[in-house]
């Protein structure tokens, strides 16, 4: 793992943890050897470099999410299947659950994975707004409760409740960070326990943000505080607090690049399968769109010749053990991807891993990385998709 220089990490302007700073400094004192100073040049802050404890194959699939159900079993959603697969950090599979159909124990399209307690993996349908829950370490269904709400995106891990983010449809025209909601629904009956939203500020240069996120409270992980977190352009940060006073940061670690050849791939290959169905709807309703076609080129053009947004996709972001903000971001992702992690919205530093990251989730000192690793030899660029355990006991 690489660690902040011992001579360079009083002088960093940024806060750092406690723990993280107690941590080199025990490294330092025991080597007796000077750390590695890995920061990028001209910006705040430190990258580390975890190690792969283990690496797992898993099936490809058009979802990106995971969830871990506790350090050692972590589950990912096989589209094709419409199932739920989990395995273990020998690779083994421990479970395989779900299904396509009405059943209550059946989906129609999983979207979101969320942990919950003892074992568990809720699994949100959107296309039945259901939040079907499973034992990840047998299979057996659980349980599910019906979510008055479309696009519900869980933001925390679950336990009596399940709590997210969705947009008020009657504000669609809207920019979309101003339509989310936050809900708590309970689990069984559905009933709403509350909910709440933020008033959206614009920021110099960004205008409105892209999406945001509650904060968890302090009282627990499963449960979300009325502060909220928005992710606009080139790494900014905007924190609402709870009496609507705003604080906007820009992110140090941003960095000012094109999609690579994957990003290019990947935005064709979602514009492509959104053009067929499109091209089928076209057909069952004699609708000719002759300029298709050539509108799907323009986007891909377009997309290759402008700058990464710096953050994935909403819902990729995860608060630790300790209240610490993880931001997946969009930086590289080729050979190599990076986490962004915060206190509040100030950046401590990033987290280096390999290949492209897709997804992650963290459970205590354990941090997985679902990733897929591009094949040289596949002209196709289909990717083999795997989940990495990192241990974060340094972090």
């Amino acid at each position: 793992m690489t660690i902040p220089s011992c001579a360079s990490f009083h002088s960093y302007r940024k806060p750092v943890s406690p723990r993280l700073k107690s941590a080199v400094f025990l490294v330092c004192v025991a080597t007796h050897a000077a750390c590695t100073d890995a920061r990028p040049p001209d910006r705040d802050g430190w990258v580390l470099s975890p190690t792969v404890i283990e690496s797992v194959r898993v099936p490809y699939s058009e979802n990106t999410s995971i969830a871990l159900a506790d350090s050692m079993v972590a589950c990912t959603i096989n589209s094709y299947e419409v199932s739920v697969h989990c395995v273990n950090r020998l690779g083994r599979v421990v479970s395989v659950f779900g299904r396509r159909g009405e059943g209550p124990d059946e989906m129609l399209a999983p979207t979101r994975l969320s942990s919950g307690r003892d074992g568990t993996i809720g699994i949100m349908d959107g296309q039945k707004t259901a939040f079907v829950v499973f034992d990840a370490y047998t299979g057996r269904f659980v349980g599910r409760t019906s979510i008055s709400v479309p696009v519900f995106v869980p933001a925390s891990a679950f336990d009596s409740t399940v709590t997210g983010t969705y947009n008020d449809m009657a504000m669609v025209g809207t920019d979309f960070a101003k339509t989310l909601v936050a809900a708590e629904f309970r689990l069984g009956t559905g009933d709403v326990v509350r909910q709440w939203r933020a008033d959206v500020p614009t920021v110099d240069e960004c205008g409105v943000p892209d999406y945001g996120f509650p904060v968890p409270s302090s009282s627990g992980a499963n449960r979300l505080s009325d502060n909220w977190v928005f992710v606009a352009c080139k790494g900014h940060l905007v924190l609402i607090d709870a009496t609507g006073h705003t604080t906007v940061r820009a992110s140090p670690a941003y960095v000012d690049e094109k999609p690579n050849p994957s990003d290019v791939a990947d935005r064709r290959s979602r514009l492509e399968r959104f053009h067929r169905n499109a091209e089928e709807w076209n057909a069952r309703h004699n609708v000719i769109d002759p300029t298709a076609r050539k509108r799907m080129d323009d986007m891909i053009q377009t997309y290759a010749m402008m700058p990464k947004r710096y953050y994935l996709l909403r819902g990729q972001e995860t608060y630790d053990d300790n209240g610490r903000l993880w931001l997946s971001s969009s930086r590289d992702r080729e050979a190599v991807s990076y986490l962004d992690v915060y206190d509040g919205i100030h950046l401590l530093g990033s987290i280096r891993v390999r290949d492209r990251l897709i997804d992650f989730d963290i459970v205590g000192n354990t941090l997985v990385v679902l990733a897929d690793q591009r094949r040289d030899d596949d002209p196709d660029w289909i990717p083999n998709r795997v989940i990495d355990w990192y241990s974060i006991d340094e972090f």
